[in-house]
């Protein structure tokens, strides 16, 4: 796997990245970049991936610089790993893909169109940890880059060539595999809710590992 880092990441981690001697497929390469969330104009803390084949983005916040020194393949690849599986993606189809993958190595980042891509995500991030972290305390975490992966990338003013990304991701995926995008367990979940003159009632299907959090904005949203 190629890791290309901006000149301020490098420079933040404190490695000296090769250049590209050869050219792989780019579903193994990824752009990575050191940024700041919105509501944090003085100092970066959040780093942002970018996959050069789908535009399929990972996050991980707060990394500040004195954290810097802990960052390295593990974390990076870990943060990969976990975003997928935050999109229930196959375990199967994550491990085969980065074991595929092979070593990382960190080279220079020299293309400007995934220079703009991963600015682009970082700048979308960067909204979403601005809104989820307001008024609560800031804690580490590598899947806040997960929204932005259903939001349409690609495309012109009128919406023509557009695609979203974890779509994207999961097709090249499956296709490098040969394996199912999804297979978890479900459970199915009849709820009630008594309205004295009548009852709404909503049959679900959910994945066995949702988070209670999760489950929660679930029935907000089928009860309206």
């Amino acid at each position: 796997m190629q890791i290309a880092l901006t000149k301020k990441l490098a420079e933040a981690m404190g490695i000296k990245p090769s250049p590209v001697h050869k050219v792989i497929n780019p579903l193994f390469t990824w752009t990575a970049n050191w940024t700041k969330v919105w509501d944090n104009r003085r100092t970066e803390d959040m780093l942002v991936l970018v996959n050069n084949a789908t535009r399929f983005t990972v996050a991980i916040y707060q990394v500040k610089r004195k954290d810097m020194k802990n960052v390295g393949a593990e974390m990076l690849t870990a943060a990969i790993r976990n975003t997928l599986l935050a999109l229930n993606l196959n375990v199967v189809i994550i491990d085969e893909y980065l074991q595929l993958s092979g070593d990382v190595e960190f080279v220079v980042n020299s293309d400007r169109q995934f220079t703009a891509w991963v600015n682009k995500a970082g700048t979308e991030c960067a909204y979403h940890v601005g809104n989820n972290y307001n008024g609560v305390a800031k804690m580490f975490s590598d899947t806040v880059g997960v929204s932005v992966n259903y939001r349409l990338v690609g495309y012109t003013n009128n919406q023509d060539g557009g695609f979203i990304p974890y779509k994207k991701m999961f097709d090249a995926l499956a296709e490098l595999t040969g394996k199912p995008v999804y297979k978890y367990r479900a459970f199915e979940l009849l709820v009630t809710l008594d309205l004295e003159i009548y009852q709404a009632m909503r049959r679900l299907i959910f994945p066995a590992d949702i988070e209670l959090s999760q489950l929660h904005k679930i029935l907000q949203q089928v009860f309206h």
